[in-house]
């Protein structure tokens, strides 16, 4: 949006999705990509980033446009512009994909050559690894939510083992970017379901705030319904279902194990909390403003003692 910074007036839309909003700074890929592609002496915007069900560019630079296409006919996958040159005529660019580590390239403007550099992770090509398939499933309510389903290389994705893969925040996302750890488990003949519930970021600002005040709540709930989808599209066992995951992740795990334990064997929480209350009265001060804004979306469950009860898992 093009803004007026005398009175703040909104002038113009330059740059919008009808289903995702502005990409933001991710640690699922490089941990430091920019949402947007600004040119380096003037600052001009050239390409906000949008991503849905899979990133891609919005470009407002006709060349730059033109040489990303350029690349991707030559390698597929998602272009992160990781540095340039003052003349812009030298580029450093990592490929994204599902199914490999990234790859990086240097590219010259003028000549179109594309040059391999390295692979982030060489060791891993010389296994096989599995990719990510795009589902969307429906909650109770008719709420779509995004997610990723990823099976063992080369076995039919009917009766496995399934993980349940919970991303943390709860203000993040799941992508199709490379994971270690969805790889891993599908190594091990797991198959893992990664699902982006209500609240998570990206999918526009009615998905973020159906998360209101439902931590342990209506987001469990998403999970559950994921599950579900899962046993009934005959991907997973019903009797070997585990839910995992980090941070607010493993809260999520750990409230998961206590509503339902019909539904899930087991469970790995990583470093998630148990009490709501004690994770907010020992958050960092540096956390402050996530702080204030966690109280006004998630609840005061540290001044709230029937609150909390209400969405801590222990």
């Amino acid at each position: 949006m093009r803004v007026d910074l005398q009175d703040g007036h909104e002038l113009e839309s330059v740059a919008e999705d009808a289903h995702a909003d502005v990409a933001y700074f991710s640690g699922s890929r490089l941990g430091l990509e920019p949402s947007v592609i600004c040119h380096p002496v003037t600052g001009a915007l050239q390409a906000v980033e949008f991503d849905y069900t899979t990133p891609h560019w919005f470009f407002l630079d006709s060349k730059l446009k033109a040489d990303f296409e350029s690349i991707n006919r030559e390698v597929p996958g998602f272009i992160e512009l990781v540095s340039r040159d003052n003349g812009d005529e030298k580029w450093i660019v990592a490929i994204h994909r599902s199914d490999a580590p990234d790859s990086y390239y240097a590219f010259d403007r003028k000549t179109k050559k594309l040059t391999k550099m390295f692979d982030s992770n060489p060791d891993v090509l010389r296994f096989p690894r599995a990719s990510k398939k795009l589902v969307v499933i429906k909650a109770r309510d008719g709420l779509e939510m995004v997610s990723y389903l990823t099976a063992p290389s080369g076995v039919d994705a009917k009766n496995l083992p399934l993980v349940l893969l919970i991303h943390g925040g709860p203000w993040d996302r799941d992508d199709d970017s490379y994971d270690p750890e969805v790889q891993f488990l599908a190594n091990r003949g797991y198959a893992a379901l990664q699902v982006n519930y209500r609240g998570s970021t990206s999918f526009g600002i009615k998905f973020f705030n159906a998360g209101n005040l439902q931590v342990g709540l209506g987001m469990v709930e998403d999970l559950f319904d994921a599950a579900r989808w899962a046993v009934d599209q005959g991907i997973a066992d019903p009797k070997r279902i585990a839910a995992m995951g980090g941070s607010m992740g493993g809260y999520a795990t750990l409230r998961a194990l206590e509503m339902r334990p019909d539904l899930f064997t087991c469970g790995v929480d990583e470093f998630g909390p148990a009490d709501e209350a004690t994770s907010l009265r020992f958050f960092p001060k540096y956390w402050s403003n996530i702080l204030a804004r966690w109280r006004r979306r998630e609840g005061d469950a540290d001044h709230d003692e029937n609150w909390n009860r209400k969405i801590s898992p222990l």
